[in-house]
């Protein structure tokens, strides 16, 4: 069989699975048959499941198969980029993925009340809130997280999801208790109507630890037991981020002298990482 032929049935067998919804698996298609566009549609029309999930190499691999010319001129392919390196940690990488996301937006010539656009300028300024919050830098990052909320779109729960979270540690770390609580609740309820689980488990522990400062162990032990029973209920495979809960939930055990249960719950927070 000729590759051209080949890179024919690749092509029919990627758009016979995009007909029916299965973009994931029409992914690999488009990409073997050198259809780059078709695999950037595919690629920004899925990346938010990997996402969610915490899947960043996944995501990571399906985007070095593109060229990175290709890339750079699409902004939401460069801000899903970003999204990878905030995942990974990798701060230093997130800015230049940022600008081009910013110059390919810009040569789109979208008015600035554009959905599309405003969404976007939104998620750029949420991984530069982050970036500055990391830094210690408290004004900017109190602007860029104001500007992201203001730009992003209603329905972008996710993204919000991630500002609040960051608004919450950055009133724990100032010492703002009350305005803390508040911010890591409103994480929970986000995070659970998007799906952005990585998050909520996270804030779940940081809110845990926020009502141990302020002496309400009982609500800080029911808020971590629920959360581990509901999620072992949900996921077969805990979330590494459950380790925080189990933390938070190990020193007020130890606090109140239940040893074996806090030594238990810590273990599980060192298996978890």
């Amino acid at each position: 069989m000729s590759t051209q032929t080949l890179v024919l049935l690749q092509l029919r067998a990627g758009a016979w699975l995009a007909r029916h919804d299965l973009k994931a698996e029409a992914l690999p298609h488009a990409i073997a048959g050198q259809d780059l566009d078709c695999a950037a549609n595919l690629i920004e029309a899925i990346a938010a499941g990997p996402i969610l999930r915490g899947k960043v190499e996944t995501l990571k691999a399906w985007l070095d198969e593109l060229p990175s010319d290709l890339v750079q001129t699409r902004p939401l392919l460069s801000v899903i980029r970003a999204w990878t390196y905030h995942m990974d940690g990798q701060r230093v990488a997130i800015e230049p993925h940022l600008q081009d996301a910013e110059r390919s937006l810009q040569m789109l010539g979208l008015p600035d009340d554009d959905p599309f656009a405003s969404d976007l300028r939104g998620q750029i300024a949420a991984m530069r809130a982050s970036n500055a919050r990391h830094r210690g830098d408290w004004p900017l990052f109190f602007q860029y997280a104001d500007e992201a909320l203001e730009l992003l779109a209603e329905d972008s729960l996710a993204v919000r999801t991630t500002i609040n979270a960051n608004l919450g540690l950055a009133y724990m770390l100032r010492a703002d208790l009350n305005a803390a609580v508040t911010a890591f609740r409103e994480v929970q309820l986000l995070g659970q109507a998007s799906g952005n689980m990585i998050s909520a488990v996270n804030c779940i522990g940081f809110l845990a630890a926020t009502l141990i400062a302020q002496g309400h162990l009982r609500q800080a032990v029911d808020l971590c037991r629920h959360t581990i029973d509901s999620h072992l209920e949900h996921y077969p495979e805990p979330l590494a981020t459950l380790g925080h809960v189990h933390a938070s939930l190990a020193r007020v055990l130890y606090e109140w002298n239940d040893l074996a249960a806090a030594v238990a719950h810590l273990e599980q927070a060192v298996v978890l990482g």
